[in-house]
Order: C-alpha cells, then structure tokens, then sequence
C-alpha cells in the first residue's frame, strides 16, 4: 500500500491539486535536470539551457543560464525542436526581453505565459526559488526540479509572475495571479477524497480503499500566503491613493 500523498499511486480527488497533494514532476525530471547541471558545469550553456527547457520546473535553470547573454539566447526559443508548452517558452522570453530593457515586450509575454499556466496547470505555477541574503542567485540549493508549493506559498516568494508583475509595476496583473493561488488555497481547505490501491492477496479482486479527508483549515503555506497577499493588497490601497501614482484599474 502507498501512504504517501505525493506518489501518483495516491489519487486525491479535489476540484484543484496543488503540490501539497499531488503536483508530481515526472520520474525522470531528476535526470534530465541533474545532466542540465553537468552540461553547464562542462560550460556547454546552449546545451544546458535546451535541457533545462525541456525540464518542467527547471525552468529557473534555464533562465538562469540564458539571462546574461540575453541576446545570443532569445533566438534559440522559436527553435521548433524545443517542443514545450508555449506559455513556459514567453516564461522564459520575459525574463530575456527584461534583461535586454525591453520591458513591454517583457510584460506582454508574462502575460500571455500566466494565461496559458491559467489554463494548463490549474492550480499550478512556474516556480522560482527564493534567494537568502547573501547569496548570488540562491540556485545552488535546489539540485532537482521545483514543483509549486514546495519551496514556498505560491505569493512573491516563488511564484515567477508575481515577482516580475510587481517588479513591473502590472498591479492588476499581479493581483490576478495572486487571486488565482488564493482560490488554489481555499480549495485545499475543502473535504476531499484520497484513494488509494490496495494490493489483494492472491485469488481476491483488486480494490480501492476511500476515505473522506477534511483538512483543519488552511496549512502553514496558506496561512503565509493569506499575509502575503493582506500586504500586497494594503499596498495596493497605499498606492491608489499616494500622489503621483498611476491607481490600478478595478
């Protein structure tokens, strides 16, 4: 039997899945992404950075390696050899366009990229990793790649989008993709249920054991988000009032 929430063998039956209870990366992400770490070891940065990309939640590593040679990069993602969803390709296009001071076309792309992440994951977000004072770029930590919810709460801590919207100034922009996680949080606190396969003995069909979970409310990441988006919100009021600011259109 598989006790584990995060196993694929564990089915959770909720209107929206999150990490906490089943965004599984696929068995051979930890692969690909640890050969992405070699290629860029070996200084092989185009390489690294197509493997990167055909990893998702490696898609920080990609950004990472691309961003200082913006320029020599950004051509390489209308190769149609690249293969992957079109909404994690303007992911990464933002971040280029925002390196080469492009910032409109930088904002357009994340906006097209949170439409698509919207309607393909769901509950999901691209993740990038929180960066500690004194670090460079706090990627060294992360030796796998990064499912939502497990390195943060989805709000300006690691969830990409939020983080460039606010760096952008895309007030209403940031608070859809805040509104978006919010909803994924208050569905987790929700009745939901978990099944799980049970391994008959010889000569017995097989069966599924169900049982009905009530969650206690809102876990530790939700809870931190729930304050992190109060504040963001309190600032966004601050700002509609502040003299000389642009107010976010309701």
């Amino acid at each position: 039997m598989c006790n584990n929430p995060m196993s694929p063998c564990v089915i959770r039956v909720a209107p929206i899945l999150m990490a906490a209870g089943l965004i599984v990366l696929s068995a051979g992400a930890d692969d690909a992404f640890t050969e992405g770490r070699r290629l860029l070891d070996e200084g092989k940065e185009v390489d690294a950075f197509r493997r990167f990309l055909a990893v998702p939640g490696a898609e920080h590593m990609a950004a990472r390696v691309a961003r200082l040679k913006a320029a020599e990069f950004l051509p390489l993602l209308t190769d149609p050899a690249i293969g992957i969803p079109a909404y994690r390709v303007k992911l990464i296009e933002g971040d280029l366009c925002l390196a080469l001071a492009r910032n409109a076309e930088a904002l357009a792309c994340y906006n097209e990229a949170a439409s698509g992440i919207a309607t393909a994951e769901g509950g999901g977000y691209c993740v990038e990793p929180p960066v500690s004072s004194g670090e460079a770029d706090g990627y060294g930590r992360y030796s796998q790649p990064l499912a939502p919810f497990t390195v943060g709460p989805g709000s300006h801590r690691d969830n990409w989008l939020i983080r460039r919207f606010i760096a952008l100034k895309a007030w209403d922009s940031a608070r859809r993709e805040f509104d978006r996680i919010w909803q994924v949080h208050r569905v987790n606190t929700r009745p939901f249920v978990l099944a799980e396969p049970v391994i008959a003995a010889a000569g017995e069909p097989a069966r599924t054991n169900r049982v009905v979970v009530t969650p206690a409310g809102f876990d530790g990441k939700g809870l931190q988000f729930a304050i992190d988006y109060a504040y963001f919100l309190t600032l966004e009021g601050d700002r509609e009032t502040a003299p000389g600011e642009t107010a976010p259109t309701k």
